[in-house]
């Protein structure tokens, strides 16, 4: 696979389609990318019809919950997923014009329609329909009209220069994780704090979480929110529908092939001693946040990434409580846990995670010539579930907008749905970690 080649062409065929954008049972064809704001639209909207990849049964408790929370709370481990799930919709009837109607941990700073369009990048990039129409949503209810949210696509020049300098890191964090270095985040700093900065690696980085998630699961999109029926396929000016996205993976170079071992072990060298790529809080105050937060946790090492999250004690205090109960808990060997964070880190390049995959590994007993091994398509060290769930992973991981059917239909042959769910989600989330430590350039933790 040299490039990831998505044409108009393949759009319109599938439009061109009667009924509803359904891919054919276990169909190895991944969706196509919509190449501007009318067929996007249409594709939010017949989403609506698709049957889930993962079986989804109708809500019987006549709550209004969205198809993603539901779904997690089938299949997932409740600790895993304890304080996630989608944002709530805004109240109803709140003041139009109002920015900040979108909760977030208390410490956070941005405006949170600000970091719903970085969602809708992220979205748009990952070419996840599911989240894309939960953010058109809640950029609507935020106040934004039409012309605005479509500026998202394709005319970043609207935007004050910071808001694109964010847009465009957006992006990049989203599709070149690989390809980060300390001057990816230099743009920033012209606009935004150190904290603000720490505010958007870390949720931007979890909404490439959120988009492995749901789309790869193939969630059908919700036919209401809040209990009222939404609209996706609404009428766009003709300015903008005749314009091409910037944003949609349509033409994505493949990533280079995997580095020799010596050149891994030259990489963790250098990343032992990099300087962070923005100024962290004190590691004192990184410890009494654990402390406070974790009482249990005194005196365990403060790692690096809860060093840089401790700007926002509420969040780095879930994540520290997330990632516990994912390591000790759940249906997933630790051994195929860490090599799902291997496989992930060493494709996305994210040298400190592929380091805490190491240590994890060393744990498990495999050390060596071995952890290399996990970098072969087909392993012989591992069984041929195993391999089906790494070279899933592999590709959820190098291109999500390339998940098909089949992919999960293949997964249920030789795992349970329950298993299937943690391959998705422990992927996905590996994916998050990836991209908050290697965009902030920690150093390994000793």
């Amino acid at each position: 696979m040299s490039k990831f080649l998505f044409s108009a062409s393949l759009t319109a065929l599938a439009f061109s389609l009667s009924g509803p954008l359904i891919a054919d049972e276990a169909s190895s064809q991944p969706k196509p990318v919509a190449p501007n704001r009318t067929e996007m639209k249409l594709m939010l909207e017949q989403l609506k019809s698709r049957t889930s990849r993962l079986p989804l049964p109708p809500a019987t408790d006549g709550r209004a919950t969205v198809n993603n929370g539901r779904l997690r709370s089938l299949y997932l481990p409740e600790t895993w997923t304890a304080g996630g799930g989608a944002r709530p919709m805004p109240v109803a009837g709140a003041p139009a014009g109002n920015r900040n109607r979108f909760p977030s941990d208390p410490s956070m700073t941005l405006d949170s329609t600000f970091k719903v369009e970085l969602f809708w990048i992220t979205s748009r990039a990952n070419n996840c329909i599911y989240c894309l129409g939960h953010q058109e949503l809640k950029l609507r209810s935020a106040g934004l009209n039409d012309k605005q949210i479509a500026a998202l696509d394709s005319a970043w020049e609207t935007f004050p220069a910071g808001e694109q300098a964010a847009l465009a890191f957006t992006r990049e964090l989203t599709l070149s994780p690989h390809m980060l270095t300390a001057a990816s985040i230099e743009p920033l700093k012209a606009f935004f704090t150190d904290p603000q900065i720490v505010e958007i690696v870390q949720t931007v980085a979890g909404y490439n979480s959120t988009n492995r998630w749901t789309d790869s699961t193939g969630i059908p999109q919700d036919q209401s929110f809040s209990d009222h029926p939404t609209e996706l396929n609404t009428p766009t000016d003709p300015a903008d529908a005749a314009r091409t996205t910037r944003v949609a993976p349509r033409d994505v170079p493949a990533r280079p092939g995997l580095e020799a071992p010596e050149v891994v072990e030259a990489a963790w060298k250098t990343a032992r001693d990099r300087k962070p790529s923005v100024a962290l809080p004190e590691l004192d105050a990184a410890r009494k946040v654990l402390v406070d937060k974790v009482p249990d946790a005194a005196g365990q090492p403060i790692p690096g990434w809860f060093q840089a999250l401790s700007y926002f004690p509420q969040s780095a205090t879930r994540m520290w409580q997330t990632r516990k109960a994912v390591a000790s808990t759940g249906k997933l060997s630790p051994r195929m846990k860490a090599q799902i964070a291997w496989i992930s880190a060493r494709n996305n390049r994210a040298w400190y995670a592929l380091d805490v995959a190491r240590k994890d590994l060393n744990n498990q007993g495999i050390s060596g010539p071995a952890l290399f091994a996990l970098d072969a398509p087909s392993n012989p060290d591992c069984t041929p579930a195993e391999q089906a769930a790494f070279a899933f992973a592999t590709k959820l991981t190098v291109a999500p907008y390339t998940v098909a059917d089949s992919d999960i239909a293949g997964l249920r042959k030789v795992y349970s749905d329950n298993e299937v769910a943690e391959v998705i989600y422990l992927t996905a989330a590996a994916n998050s970690f990836d991209r908050l430590t290697e965009a902030l350039q920690l150093p390994l933790d000793e």
